[in-house]
């Protein structure tokens, strides 16, 4: 059984600018951070997935 759920707002943005201008990447800003001192790569993965986790189970 398939199940739909409303998109949110930002969701919403995305999916016209997609069928307004398609085939773009307008939506794929991509981003550089700059540490001022090493980082345990280890804990900042783990702070990652778990906001991910948190992010999808929300949905």
């Amino acid at each position: 059984m398939e199940r739909f759920y409303n998109l949110s707002f930002a969701q919403q943005n995305i999916w016209n600018v997609e069928n307004f201008i398609s085939n773009t990447s307008i939506n794929n800003i991509a981003a550089t951070l700059k540490f001022s001192e090493e980082i345990d790569l280890f804990l900042l993965e783990k702070a990652v997935n778990l906001v991910l986790k948190k992010r999808c189970a929300s949905h």
